[in-house]
Formats: structure tokens, sequence, C-alpha cells
């Protein structure tokens, strides 16, 4: 019997999105007025308009709903049922012309997912499970299952449970996948049209944890970091043999932003840790390997790049007493400085809940724990403008259209 079943059902939403149209110009003629947020607890999404700032439906999906990945074009997003604790690990096909479940791909696996990305065309989505390293590359237009990868065949699948998630980014003509995994110690490279491991690369990290981040520059190189890793990000050449580490003047690092400049690249990233020392947003040019310094809050998480003002924003979580409840840090990257610190909702959290801007920047949300709700920010003044009241514990906020790899 077949590893994996296809499902296609008529869950419909409560009621349409009268203010939207179907999407049928090019993808670049668009205007995307969508988010989507799963509620990992009332086993549904919220689907919020971001040009009013409401949520305009709240489509049903299988238990535990906490990955979504958007597809290029505006038109699917493709929803992540974890598995944890339940019979299977599935992804549902939501249509945002009709805000109805159309399709969902379900794999039989005891384990848990751990990552859902898609490939920059939307062809390809890349679905992980926990436990060994398997990776599911998934045909979004015949909707099946294409390959399976074991990325991390040394892992039991027990011992190692915790400790062998791989993360994802792809090449930008869609046609590779690369794949950190932390056990093995390896970036991965896999052809997605055959499933085949066509090379590996030693990461040369001290890996120990599933937080890795990774990310494809416009050049096509592939950038690898680590918390455990005292400050380096490992680039890799993937058109030759080559790699360098890239020191940021950072402790531990969290998450970083690849942040495209004329002539150049700035790495920009943020520390895990909890420390007076580490209380920066580190930022290197990759022309000139000069390190910057910017001043922050306390540790930072959850980096978004505002293109349209040249800004980068950073949330310190409030965990473990610091900076609680929890705020949000604004930075200037054409003067190199903390624009502003935006003080954060008392008796709500934010780990482990993953913000995002608008497609347009004009707006900025957090998704608030404990207060089921979506806190909106107006990009420009960085004032307070809502709460947008959603399901039973809000994971991310994930913008119509936006393909970019997310740090988990």
């Amino acid at each position: 019997m077949s590893r994996f079943s296809t499902i296609r059902g008529s869950l419909r939403v409560g009621w349409p999105l009268f203010a939207l149209l179907p999407f049928a110009a090019p993808v670049q003629a668009q205007t995307f007025n969508l988010a989507v947020v799963p509620n990992l607890d009332s086993a549904n999404v919220s689907i919020l308009d971001t040009s009013a700032n409401v949520e305009v439906a709240r489509i049903p999906t299988g238990p535990r709903p906490f990955y979504v990945a958007m597809s290029p074009d505006g038109q699917f997003a493709y929803v992540g049922e974890d598995g944890l604790g339940t019979p299977h690990m599935a992804v549902d096909r939501i249509n945002l012309n009709t805000l109805v479940v159309e399709a969902q791909l379900t794999f039989n696996e005891s384990s848990s997912m751990a990552e859902l990305e898609i490939s920059p065309d939307g062809r390809w989505l890349a679905v992980s499970e926990i436990q060994q390293g398997t990776t599911y590359i998934v045909d979004t237009q015949n909707w099946t299952v294409a390959h399976t990868v074991v990325l991390c065949p040394i892992c039991d699948g027990e011992t190692e449970a915790l400790f062998s998630p791989p993360n994802f980014s792809f090449s930008a003509d869609s046609r590779t996948l690369y794949a950190g995994t932390n056990v093995n110690d390896l970036l991965t490279a896999v052809d997605l049209a055959t499933g085949a491991v066509v090379e590996t690369r030693p990461a040369q990290n001290s890996f120990g944890s599933p937080y890795s981040d990774i990310e494809t520059g416009a050049d096509g190189k592939v950038f690898l970091a680590h918390p455990d890793s005292s400050g380096t990000v490992r680039r890799f050449d993937m058109a030759g043999s080559g790699s360098s580490d890239l020191s940021l003047s950072q402790t531990d690092i969290s998450d970083f932003a690849l942040i495209p400049r004329p002539g150049t690249t700035l790495l920009a990233a943020g520390s895990i840790v909890y420390d007076s020392n580490a209380d920066y947003l580190s930022v290197l040019d990759l022309s000139t390997r000069k390190p910057k310094k910017i001043p922050s809050s306390e540790s930072l998480r959850y980096l978004r790049y505002n293109p349209v003002r040249n800004e980068l924003w950073a949330t310190c979580v409030g965990a473990f007493g610091f900076c609680a409840p929890f705020v949000i840090d604004v930075f200037d990257l054409n003067t190199l400085t903390r624009r502003a610190t935006i003080p954060g909702v008392s008796g709500a959290s934010v780990v482990s809940r993953h913000p995002a801007l608008s497609a347009n920047f004009q707006f900025y949300y957090q998704p608030l724990g404990s207060l089921d709700k979506i806190l909106v920010i107006d990009a420009a003044t960085l004032a307070i403008v809502k709460q947008i009241p959603v399901g039973t514990n809000p994971r991310a906020v994930y913008i119509q259209g936006d393909t970019a790899p997310h740090e988990k």
C-alpha cells in the first residue's frame, strides 16, 4: 500500500471574500491583500484582508495547522498540519480565490512536521519530518509526492528525534533544494526533478539544536548559520567547491537576513543569547567585510526586511524575563542606527510566533499568543493601529505571494 494518500474534499469557508476578485493577471501585476494565520489549537486558519486589517474568513483544516507556504502567483496557500499526536502529517491546499480547501495530501508518518517551504516558481513543496531528516518533495502541479529523500540516514528516529530536522532553501531557478541537517553536519543539494542527492558539503559547525537558518543569495551562493556557531555564517559557492566563514561579531546567531544593496549585500543577524554583551544587531557588508554593531533592546529574533523604507524589524521575544513582555526594534539601514523600539502588549507571548510585513510593506503583523490576536503596526508611523481577533493559538502570519524561506 502506498505511504501517501490524496483526499480531495470540499471544505468550504463560512463566507466568501466579496471584496477580492479572482486573480488572472501576471504575478508582477498583482496586488496581494491576503494573509494566512495558522491557528494551532482550533484546527483552522484565519484569512486576513491586509488592506482593511480584518479577518474575512476562518477556514477549517485538519488538526494542528502549523506551517504555511504561499504560491508565488498568489493563488494558493499550502497549510502543513504538523502531525504531533495525530495519525499523520498532512498538507491542505487552500484556493485563495474561492477560500476553499480544495485538496489534501497526507503522509503516513507517526512523526512531526519540521519544515514546509515552496520553490520560487511554485512547482515544488519541500516537507520534512523531525525524526530522520526525511524530506518529501511534492509536485504541486500533479499534487503528488514526487520523491522521498532521507537526508540523515545515520539518524535512527529515536535518540536523534529532536536533532535532525532539515532546514530548506531553493536555488533561484527552482531546480535545486538546499538542506542543512544538523546531526550529520551537512549541506545537501537535491535535484528536484529526480529527487537525487547531487552533492553534500561539510557544514563544519557544531550543530546541536534544530534552529539552523539557511538562505540562498542573489548570486547563487548558499548561506548557513546555527546558534552554536560563534558569530559565524558559512557561505558556500555552489558553482565551485569553495566556502568561507563570515564573522558577524555576534555571539550566537538566532536568525539572519540577506539584504541586497547597490554593489553589495548586507548580512544582518541577531543573537539568541540573553546577555548584555549580545544586545545588538550585527551587520556585515559582504563587499568590504566590515562588521557593524547596532545597539538593540535585548536578543533579537524574526528579522524582517522592509525594502520600501530600507529598514529591518526584529523582535526581542520577552522570554526568561528579558524585555518583558516583548519589544520590537526597528533599524534604519541607511544610517545603520536603531530608529525606534515599539513596546509590546502585556500578557502576550511571541515566542515561536512569526511576524510578517504586508505585501505593500505598509503594516507589520505580530501574532500574540495567549491573547489569540494579531497585533498590527503601521510601518511608517510605528503606531499600533489594531489587534485582530483570530483563532486559538496563532503561530505565524504568512503573506500572499511570499515564497522567501522562513526561519522556524
